[in-house]
């Protein structure tokens, strides 16, 4: 009823299949950074510690940027021959999703950068 397997074409479905899980970890981890610069905007940490905060998250979203790239290293060096259709698509897919996450991380890291630059000019006209 069903179609004969193809057993190379079941292992580049398992690296696929790995390389998701990669992905979806990216995705919880990159929901968790951002719950946190939005508990800083929001004033949910002590102003003293807010710029360390701040430093930290941003060296965690490069690092996620980071674990993105490699990800997309990774499904650029699979070799998928025409006639896996499936994987060529699934493939496809997991690279628009990792695409978008890497996105997320920009707009993620300049929304840090912006409130970095606002805390500094709030100090200063503090010191002022």
């Amino acid at each position: 009823i069903g179609e004969k397997s193809n057993p190379e074409e079941e292992v580049e479905l398992k690296k696929l299949k790995n390389l998701e899980k990669s992905v979806e970890k990216i995705a919880d981890h990159l929901k968790e950074l951002k719950k946190e610069l939005t508990g800083i905007q929001q004033g949910f940490l002590y102003k003293e510690l807010q710029a360390e905060a701040l430093c930290k998250l941003d060296r965690k979203v490069k690092a996620t940027i980071e674990q993105c790239m490699k990800i997309l290293e990774e499904i650029d060096t699979m070799i998928l021959p025409e006639n896996f259709k499936d994987n060529r698509l699934k493939r496809k897919g997991l690279v628009k999703k990792v695409q978008a996450f890497s996105a997320e991380c920009d707009t993620v890291e300049e929304n840090i950068c912006q409130e970095t630059e606002w805390l500094q000019s709030t100090k200063l006209a503090l010191a002022e």
